[in-house]
């Protein structure tokens, strides 16, 4: 994400650039299952924010913790506080890279 991001602050910019990218096609894998706050606030910056928060995951999933096959946390990312936005946004990498 990061090198996408700069990309398109750069583009933003209006200065030239060329994303190379050594994979011969999109990741079908996630590698990323989502944002916290503050990447959320720069890409609020960037004006692509929007885009993000479109394609996530709705409602925000429940995630839960195991340790062994025994449950020990879980966290409803739907009763989030959102100061402006959720504190974990879930959206897997490859919705990202087409947004």
């Amino acid at each position: 994400m990061c090198g996408l991001t700069l990309a398109n602050d750069l583009a933003a910019r209006g200065i030239p650039l060329r994303v190379i990218d050594p994979l011969p096609e999109p990741v079908r894998e996630s590698r990323a299952h989502g944002f916290g706050a503050r990447t959320l606030l720069a890409l609020d910056k960037l004006g692509l924010v929007e885009p993000m928060l479109a394609a996530a995951k709705q409602p925000p999933p429940i995630l839960r913790e195991y340790f062994g096959g025994d449950l020990v946390a879980e966290l409803d990312l739907g009763a989030v506080p959102r100061d402006p936005y959720p504190s974990m946004l879930a959206i897997f990498q490859q919705r990202v890279c087409a947004c």
